[in-house]
């Protein structure tokens, strides 16, 4: 055919503008002459390099003319919907990207600019930022005085003298004037005033000292076999054995530098080592872990049992990690979690925070954990949270986190600018979400009956617009962009969002958990990984305790001390072995956070 192509279709696959489609079964010839058209049937050849110039189109017939005519059209909104469709594709990357690079680099908090004094919340595990030039910058390099650095200037404050009561303080007395000096300065006398004074701060660094206990021995005079008896006098409790080294202040101190202070074991080691002390981070790491099982266990144990009998709402969440023995087993990629479990005196319980360490995410590890609870959960959109509420309906509910709705469409903002996002639906929903918040807040003093009435009153109205602009928005956008998962996620979590105007005790929001998980957040990042099962189990107790000791207004150090010196003592006295030791439940109470027997070494006098 003297290399001439004769097409039906075009390279992508659809119809030529040119050509109209076959129908039938035709033969296929070369065409005639002019090399413009052969009829076969209905089908109309025409060659693909060849251009259609204006007298060729005039040969035409009319109905030819009409038939190309309408296969042009056919082809335009072809076209245009694959344009479309790629346009949108485009959209789509560039909206997922722009998100992306805004979580890496944007600004980490989801502060409101369009409620005033709305709270800023910083959900990130850290912050990645040169710290000191930023400070220097922000507030400029103004030395703190004394009072700002021992304790942070309440609001209503009364008085230096009162910020500085619980601060232990030494008198440096004044270097006084010679007499002769005094006489050249007042040659007609003079007399003494008071004193100026100013304070300095000093810091001492931790000092270690390795006390020598000894234990009274007694022989006997030898009978007359040469036979001698001996007898020791009182010894005091060892926390670990004869052959360990570990004090209860040793111990208390790597487990508030490790948990409290999110210190690598290696790092204190090295601290340690700058003191004289040669601690290795695998003793301290077997330190800890003894300490957790025979002692701080116990204490676990009867905090979980009365957050779940007295507690009316818990806030749950989970953090993935790396174990390398769940490694090893279930290969590189394994993620292990560790779950959140806190209760506060708002809801009936006391300020209570538990870590618990599972080698999985499965709705199995909160349903055991959660075992004899009736009452309210409060949750992100994790579907295991709703398996178990959906199999306990008249014992379980669960609320859901209006923080992790209004972050999608804070992340979709941050990406494009407060500015360009104006008129988009991620702008519009952010700003009704605010709307909720703000007008929930004003009733946040309120008692929970209070609270219920004013939210059906006020609040609810606000959730219903907000769900029915989500509604009436939906079908317009695109399913798979960033936005339309936005949406999705909003419509399909609505149940459990609105959960909360049903009770007045429930917040909006999970944040006191995620405040409390990012506490491990801030450890996992510095660990990297935890090597054995053992080590996360310990990890998750000692964390428990640490974070509730301090919810409960404690120093944490002094705190451990105790319960450590107390707990090692009841061991001796009742003769028990590390391997198998009980504790009475009376005992227990009374080292608990809260509990009223708790020495006041161990309160914090000043509070942030």
């Amino acid at each position: 055919m003297n290399n001439e192509r004769w097409i039906s279709q075009d390279s992508c696959g659809y119809p030529s503008p040119f050509l109209p489609k076959i129908h039938g079964n035709p033969q296929l010839s070369k065409p005639s002459g002019n090399g413009l058209q052969s009829r076969f049937g209905d089908a109309i050849f025409v060659p693909m390099e060849e251009k259609m110039t204006t007298e060729k189109l005039n040969s035409l017939p009319k109905d030819v003319l009409v038939f190309m005519y309408q296969q042009l059209l056919e082809s335009f909104e072809v076209l245009k919907t694959q344009n479309n469709e790629l346009m949108q594709k485009l959209t789509n990357i560039e909206e997922t990207l722009a998100v992306n690079n805004g979580k890496l680099y944007g600004r980490k908090t989801e502060k409101s600019e369009s409620i005033p004094g709305q709270m800023a919340i910083d959900f990130e595990h850290f912050c990645i930022v040169n710290e000191s030039e930023l400070l220097v910058e922000t507030l400029g390099s103004k030395e703190p005085t004394a009072e700002e650095v021992i304790v942070k200037r309440p609001k209503h404050y009364k008085s230096k003298k009162e910020n500085l009561s619980n601060v232990p303080k030494e008198i440096i007395p004044a270097i006084e004037l010679t007499e002769e000096e005094l006489k050249e300065l007042f040659p007609n006398g003079y007399k003494r005033m008071p004193d100026e004074t100013y304070t300095e701060v000093e810091m001492h660094p931790a000092t270690f000292v390795a006390k020598e206990y000894h234990v009274a021995v007694y022989a006997s005079v030898p009978d007359k076999n040469g036979n001698v008896e001996f007898a020791r006098g009182p010894r005091r409790g060892r926390l670990f054995g004869s052959d360990s080294i570990a004090s209860p202040t040793l111990v208390s101190g790597i487990i508030n530098g490790k948990y409290g202070n999110a210190n690598p074991l290696n790092r204190l080691s090295n601290a340690f080592l700058a003191s004289d002390i040669n601690l290795s981070p695998q003793d301290m790491a077997g330190w800890c872990i003894k300490a957790a099982d025979r002692y701080f266990r116990p204490l676990y144990d009867l905090m979980h049992q009365q957050m779940i009998t007295e507690s009316k709402l818990i806030h749950a969440d989970e953090s993935f990690f790396k174990v390398t023995e769940d490694l090893k087993v279930r290969g590189k990629n394994a993620k292990s979690y560790m779950w959140l479990y806190h209760s506060d005196s708002r809801y009936g319980s006391h300020p209570t925070f538990l870590y618990e360490y599972c080698a999985t995410r499965s709705s199995e590890n909160p349903e055991r954990f959660l075992k004899g609870y009736s009452g309210i959960l409060l949750t992100d959109g994790y579907q295991a949270y709703h398996k178990l509420a959906n199999e306990n309906p008249d014992k379980l509910t669960v609320a859901g986190c209006w923080a992790h709705c209004l972050r999608r469409y804070s992340n979709l903002i941050k990406a494009v600018s407060t500015q360009r996002a104006k008129g988009t639906v991620a702008k519009e929903a952010h700003d009704r979400i605010d709307a909720i918040y703000h007008v929930d807040n004003m009733y946040k003093e309120l008692p929970p009956e209070e609270r219920q009435k004013m939210r059906q009153k006020n609040v609810k109205p606000l959730v219903d617009a907000f769900f029915e602009y989500l509604k009436n928005v939906s079908p317009a956008i695109d399913k798979s962009s960033e936005t339309g998962k936005a949406v999705a996620y909003s419509l399909n979590q609505e149940q459990y969002l609105r959960e909360f105007l049903n009770n007045g005790i429930i917040p909006l929001d999970n944040n006191d958990a995620e405040r409390s998980i990012r506490s491990f957040c801030v450890n996992r990042a510095n660990w990297h990984i935890i090597n054995s099962k053992g080590g996360a189990k310990a990890s998750g107790i000692l964390l428990s305790m640490t974070e509730t000791a301090k919810a409960n207004g404690l120093k944490v150090f002094d705190y451990l001390t105790y319960v450590l010196d107390q707990m090692k003592d009841y061991a001796y006295e009742h003769k028990q072995k590390p391997t198998d030791m009980s504790f009475d439940k009376n005992f227990l109470e009374n080292l608990l956070p809260w509990s009223e027997k708790i020495p006041d070494e161990c309160k914090l006098k000043i509070k942030r």
